[in-house]
């Protein structure tokens, strides 16, 4: 709140009733309104029995000022911060929600006393809302048990506010009405709003405003995108838009159109901007004209300007973009008539708004269409008969359509882009991953070791069958040292057991060096290699395998060659499978055609061919009961193809009718469930 403001004076005592309808005479008279709001504070002081009041409205910049005042200096509410903030809430309510209301405050003790009062609050409205707060401050010898009379009283007086500013308000907008129009102005405006295209609207508007302007010529250029064009000049049934004066025109009125502002050319070149000397001279020279008006036009000013909070925002809105422009030449020694800039800026409104009707018609999508239908539906109206036939008309032609119209039917599936060559990696044993030699996407040679296992009883067994070999071994060596010796055989009997034993041992050696050979070689497995060069297209191996025990036959990781062929692997529902059979039977060939698109780049598509589709039916957790499909790519392939890919395909399985390549799943329940 502002504090600065004009004195006031209190006004003489008279009577209650008497000064509420001296209040009411001045809100339907043609006062200013400082002056109205003085004198209506002057008898609404005494009239409510207020020791002081004031008047706050808001300025031009949405802040609350003092507008006048009676006595306020008094209170002390100017020169007293404490008391101003105390009032900053009620006066907040009222200027948000409107009314009346009473405001009681009690401040701290000064030098005399305690400070304490009511305030009866009451909000001024205008057209857009509250704009004021009349503020009155109790007398002393006021009592509580009257104050719901004073506040309705002020609330009447609130109200001659209101009524004084709609007075005002209406008194302006009649002396704003123009003249009444005459029969040819009138069959001017009939004519350029006749018509919602925009070539029409500039060749009614130029030849019009020639005549109602009276000057040598008009021309109407419309705002195309950045530029200008010329749609129409008077006296003229098309405008060349190779011509030079063409050229240099549009360029000027491109000019004036960014700017936004009237150029008005009479001879004298020294108020014009710098950005108009050139190209204005360059067409004064080519068109020999000798004055020249170029006045922007728009449509209507928005509406919704006085919601907006801020001035930045209210100018900008207040002052729409031109859709176009109204260019007035004279070429002859006649100069301009006195009163042109008013009869333009009249002219300009209409142009203006006739050109933003004919672009906002012709910006509708397939208008043309649109304008074909709706003339057919109005030859319709009140046609019973008539319109009950085009419908079955109408419906007998797209149930025809739908039934002779062919079009590709294709069996879409989902499935991953793969490589053909690739391998599986299982545990040769149980056991455990002990220790890792790649990572997931590392390159790899046929041969290269990939992970070492441990299998502690398959250790433990090897190591006793090569301890069982020794002892064996060092048995028969000491028997076949004992037959050697003739001194240590002791009979003939004693040779023959030893040489038979030497057999027995000699098969138990070749069955337990066996046993050691199978188990070196089970050992050796767990040492597991790359069985082709690829890439490990396994993910996260570490998470997945290390120090992790593993069952016989367990897929640890896969090697993939992406070097190689490659191909997609679908799932096909297992009810769309008869169509491809289907078509694979009429043509005789079961590679029938496939587009798909790769989930990583959709906006490409490529073809393949079906190259197999299993002999039996899978269930996918995703898809249901599937039926797995490949497909082999055909040039060009997708450049640098990611291993698992995602893919869309679609089968073309021949032609069918258009109702079932866009009904086909409705049919299809029909015959499961009515067995049609």
């Amino acid at each position: 709140m502002n504090p600065d403001g004009p004195d006031g004076r209190n006004g003489p005592a008279t009577d209650d009733s008497v000064l509420l309808k001296e209040i009411t005479d001045l809100a339907g008279s043609p006062l200013p309104e400082p002056v109205f709001l003085q004198e209506l504070l002057k008898r609404a002081v005494p009239a409510l029995g207020a020791s002081a009041g004031a008047v706050w409205m808001f300025d031009d910049q949405k802040r609350l000022v003092l507008q006048c005042e009676v006595q306020l200096k008094s209170t002390g509410f100017l020169d007293d911060p404490e008391m101003r903030s105390s009032f900053e809430r009620p006066f907040a309510e009222v200027l948000q929600g409107g009314g009346v209301r009473a405001h009681s405050y009690e401040l701290a003790p000064s030098g005399n006393g305690v400070r304490k009062g009511c305030v009866l609050l009451g909000g001024l409205q205008r057209e857009s809302g509250v704009a004021g707060i009349l503020q009155l401050f109790e007398g002393e010898g006021a009592g509580e048990p009257e104050r719901p009379n004073r506040l309705r009283a002020l609330e009447q007086i609130c109200s001659q506010v209101a009524r004084y500013c709609q007075q005002r308000k209406a008194g302006a907008q009649r002396a704003e009405q123009p003249a009444p129009s005459t029969g040819i102005e009138d069959s001017w405006l009939l004519a350029i709003h006749e018509s919602l295209r925009a070539n029409e609207v500039a060749m009614v508007a130029a030849n019009e405003c020639r005549r109602l302007l009276g000057v040598d010529r008009v021309g109407i250029a419309e705002r195309y995108g950045p530029r200008a064009k010329l749609r129409a000049v008077s006296g003229q049934q098309s405008v060349n838009a190779r011509s030079n004066v063409v050229r240099l025109l549009s360029k000027l009125t491109e000019q004036v159109l960014l700017a936004g502002e009237k150029l008005s050319f009479t001879g004298d070149t020294r108020n014009l901007p710098p950005q108009y000397e050139k190209i204005l001279a360059d067409y004064l020279h080519e068109s020999r004209s000798r004055a020249i008006v170029i006045l922007p036009v728009s449509g209507p000013e928005n509406r919704d300007r006085e919601e907006t909070k801020s001035p930045a925002e209210r100018e900008e809105l207040a002052r729409p973009k031109p859709v176009g422009a109204v260019i007035v030449e004279q070429i002859s020694e006649t100069p301009l008539p006195p009163d042109l800039d008013s009869r333009l800026d009249t002219i300009g409104r209409h142009v203006g708004l006739a050109l933003r009707n004919a672009q906002a018609h012709e910006r509708i999508f397939l208008v043309s269409l649109w304008e074909l239908l709706g003339s057919w539906r109005s030859k319709l109206k009140g046609r019973r008969v008539a319109q009950w036939a085009a419908a079955l008309a109408a419906l007998a032609a797209v149930v025809l359509a739908l039934i002779f119209v062919t079009w590709d039917y294709r069996v879409s599936g989902k499935g991953k882009l793969m490589p053909i060559d690739r391998r599986g990696i299982f545990a040769p044993w149980d056991g455990e991953v002990f220790e890792l030699f790649v990572n997931s996407g590392q390159k790899v040679n046929e041969g290269d070791l990939l992970i070492r296992m441990k299998n502690d009883e398959l250790h433990a067994k090897l190591l006793l069958a090569k301890n069982t070999l020794s002892d064996k071994q060092q048995e028969k060596d000491a028997i076949v040292a004992t037959l050697s010796d003739p001194a240590l055989l002791q009979s003939a009997a004693q040779e023959v057991e030893l040489r038979g034993k030497q057999m027995q041992l000699a098969v138990e050696i070749e069955g337990a060096a066996q046993q050691v050979k199978n188990l070196s070689g089970r050992v050796e497995a767990l040492s597991v290699r790359a069985p082709i060069t690829g890439v490990v297209a396994t993910f996260r191996i570490e998470e997945l395998l290390r120090k992790r025990p593993v069952k016989q036959g367990e897929l640890l990781l896969e090697v993939m060659d992406p070097t190689g062929r490659w191909r997609l692997e679908l799932d096909i529902p297992e009810n769309r499978i008869g169509h491809i059979i289907d078509a694979q039977r009429k043509k005789a060939d079961p590679n029938l055609a496939v587009r798909y698109v790769l989930a990583t780049a959709t906006e490409l598509t490529y073809d393949g061919t079906l190259e197999s589709l299993a002999t039996r039916s899978v269930t996918s957790e995703s898809e249901g009961t599937v039926v797995p499909a490949f497909v082999a790519l055909a040039e060009p392939t997708p450049p640098d193809p990611r291993i698992g890919a995602e893919v869309t395909a679609k089968i073309n399985c021949g032609k069918k009718s258009l109702g079932y390549v866009l009904f086909g799943d409705v049919i299809e329940f029909l015959r499961k469930w009515f067995w049609l």
